[in-house]
């Protein structure tokens, strides 16, 4: 469903639709992504879609979609508003490094997230479970798997170059935080790649693992 794909960015959480396939068929991959994630997103949630090749109607026709899971569905900002965004976001960042911005609310999912699957989250997301290849966990905050991480995670993933990532065995297909990326060797990778629980963060530049202690 690549045609299709949810995208965290530092003006919020956008919606990425491929000119590649008519419209019901887009409509019809939006529908299965939004029933396989639906209990993960929070009610009132706001996507940017940033499909520019729709028509009007089109667009109408999405809305109405997304609010049947009670989201909102707005059109993607032009690169000037969101740089404004993000240049207000920086501003936001330099206030919660002086104390004066609430913590990330943080959600507790009890169970595998399975192929297909997305969690999408505005705070920190705790999976008792495990990410799967194919599942993909966004969060604006941190992210924390009890149990193995073997899908795509993107944390801080409107901006917060701060989150992390900790896992019980840290072998995705793909690790993000807020710009930086770091993809998982060519070979599959097993339980024994991971020895020890680890944790991803961003220092210098690039991502850094690191090793949890009493985890397991």
């Amino acid at each position: 469903m690549n045609e299709v794909v949810f995208k965290g960015s530092r003006s919020g959480l956008k919606m990425i639709l491929t000119n590649t396939i008519d419209f019901a068929t887009n409509e019809n991959l939006i529908r299965q992504k939004l029933d396989a994630s639906f209990k993960f997103f929070e009610k009132g949630t706001v996507i940017h879609l940033d499909a520019d090749w729709l028509s009007e109607l089109q667009k109408e026709k999405l809305e109405k979609l997304f609010d049947e899971y009670g989201l909102i569905l707005q059109n993607a900002e032009n690169d000037d508003s969101a740089e404004n965004h993000a240049t207000a976001d920086n501003a936001n960042s330099d206030s919660a490094d002086n104390g004066m911005k609430m913590p990330l609310k943080t959600t507790v999912i009890n169970q595998t997230i399975r192929n297909g699957q997305e969690v999408i989250s505005d705070g920190s997301v705790v999976i008792n479970g495990n990410v799967n290849p194919g599942a993909t966990v966004i969060a604006a905050g941190n992210i924390d798997i009890h149990g193995a991480c073997r899908g795509i995670v993107h944390a801080g993933a409107f901006g917060n170059i701060k989150a992390t990532v900790s896992a019980s065995y840290l072998i995705p297909m793909q690790i993000r935080i807020a710009d930086m990326v770091a993809r998982a060797p060519d070979k599959c990778m097993s339980k024994e790649d991971a020895p020890y629980p680890e944790k991803a963060y961003v220092s210098d530049g690039q991502i850094i693992l690191e090793q949890l202690t009493g985890r397991r």
